[in-house]
């Protein structure tokens, strides 16, 4: 379910070692994403942010952990209450993982473009990195109830 691939843009660049593929989850399900990364030692990371793409245009944080202090924040800005408000109490991130985060009781809702992005502490010379995948979540398998006279 996972993917291993190195892309590089630059010599400071973020290289994704690992990324979660697109995939189907069943209704009520939990959703482990799992990313991994490795950068040049000059490219240190100070956020890790999770979020969803709301519109082309537009994507909303979720949470962001900072790396440096492993202080994990959830976004509670009222203008995103909207889209963060479902994924209260559904929403962490791994431990002792870097970049993994874990969706608990999936719902139709939940269907969409979910990101990764990673923030340098120099944002002038750091190359920001950024990852996506999609999850569909499905129906449950219906019963099938056979009688017999």
């Amino acid at each position: 379910m996972y993917s291993h691939r190195a892309v590089s843009v630059a010599s400071d660049a973020v290289n994704w070692t690992t990324s979660p593929e697109d995939s189907d989850y069943l209704v009520g399900s939990d959703a482990i994403l799992r990313w991994e990364y490795s950068t040049h030692p000059s490219n240190k990371i100070q956020f890790i942010k999770f979020g969803i793409k709301v519109r082309a245009d537009e994507d909303v944080t979720i949470i962001r952990k900072d790396v440096l202090t492993k202080v994990v924040i959830f976004n509670n800005k009222e203008s995103d209450r909207e889209v963060t408000a479902p994924f209260d109490g559904r929403l962490s991130m791994l431990k002792n993982e870097t970049a993994s985060f874990k969706i608990t009781k999936l719902a139709m809702s939940d269907t969409g473009t979910y990101f990764c992005y990673l923030e340098t502490e120099d944002r002038i010379d750091g190359i920001p990195s950024r990852d996506e995948v999609k999850i569909k979540v499905v129906g449950e398998c219906g019963s099938f109830f056979y009688l017999y006279d």
